[in-house]
């Protein structure tokens, strides 16, 4: 018995306890809604805004070419402004059954205590009958960018009201 005899035994055993372990967890891998599927979480900047920031409305059609194409209205009706809402919908059949689960990100901004529409169009096939569950997942603070952009309106030389600048300006004299 050399060590290619017990290198072989030791990966031997290590691949047979993953496989156990895999096999043992896959019944509660396995869910009603897919493998591995569990409830979506919200991050903890989102937990506290997600009772203010709620769904109006929203239409879910699929045309011929399997092409989904949503309609959302979204209501913020907290402090801040938001963006990035994740919008997790659940699609049933008329006895109530699950049939699929959909994840739409719309990442326009919206406005504190305003209501905007934001439309999505997804181009894979969702299984969807009679009834559908929407509801808000997660969102972001909308923040102002670390910098901003400054265009001058004259071109180069130019103040803001047009008049051409000093020799000294941009660098001295040209």
């Amino acid at each position: 018995m050399g060590k290619d005899f017990w290198a072989n035994l030791i990966l031997c055993l290590v691949l047979g306890s993953i496989l156990i372990f895999a096999v043992t967890k896959i019944g509660s891998a396995l869910t009603p809604k897919g493998l591995l599927v569990g409830e979506a979480q919200p991050s903890a900047e989102a937990a506290s805004l997600l009772k203010d920031v709620v769904i109006t409305q929203y239409s879910i059609i699929q045309d011929r070419n399997h092409k989904v194409a949503a309609d959302f209205y979204i209501r913020n009706n907290s402090a801040q402004d938001v963006k990035n809402v994740h919008v997790l919908c659940d699609f049933f059949d008329r006895q109530g059954k699950y049939l699929d689960r959909e994840q739409w990100i719309l990442t326009q901004t919206f406005p504190s205590g305003e209501e905007h529409e934001a439309a999505s169009i997804l181009a894979s096939f969702v299984n969807m009958k009679d009834r559908s569950k929407c509801r808000i997942t997660d969102l972001e603070l909308a923040k102002d960018p670390i910098f901003k952009l400054h265009r001058a309106t004259g071109g180069h030389g130019h103040g803001e009201s047009g008049e051409t600048g000093h020799a000294d300006s941009h660098g001295g004299g040209h």
